[in-house]
C-alpha cells in the first residue's frame, strides 16, 4: 500500500525541472532550481507556501508509513500522525 503513495515521489515533477525541461515546458511558478538559482523571485505567495509545507507533509507521511509507522526516535506514533 505505501508503493501506491509513494509513486508520485518517484515521477520528474515541475518542481525539479532542470533547465532544458524548463526550455521546452515553460517555467512553472514552483521550481526548485529558479528558486535556489534566483531565476524565480515571484514565489512568495500564501499559495506557493502552503503548496510547499503540503508536499513536506506528504513526504513525511509516507516516510513514516514506510518505515512502520515510528517517528525519528523509532518510538511508534499516535493513530492521528500515521
Amino acid at each position: 500500500m505505501v508503493e501506491i503513495f509513494a509513486s508520485p515521489l518517484l515521477e520528474v515533477h515541475p518542481i525539479a525541472w532542470n533547465e532544458k525541461e524548463r526550455a521546452a515546458n515553460g517555467t512553472p511558478r514552483f521550481n526548485r532550481h529558479a528558486i535556489l538559482h534566483g531565476e524565480s523571485t515571484d514565489y512568495a505567495t500564501r499559495e506557493t507556501s502552503c503548496r510547499a509545507i503540503s508536499y513536506l507533509r506528504f513526504v513525511g507521511w509516507v516516510l513514516r508509513k514506510h518505515d512502520g509507522g515510528t517517528d525519528v526516535s523509532g518510538s511508534a506514533l499516535a493513530d492521528s500522525d500515521t
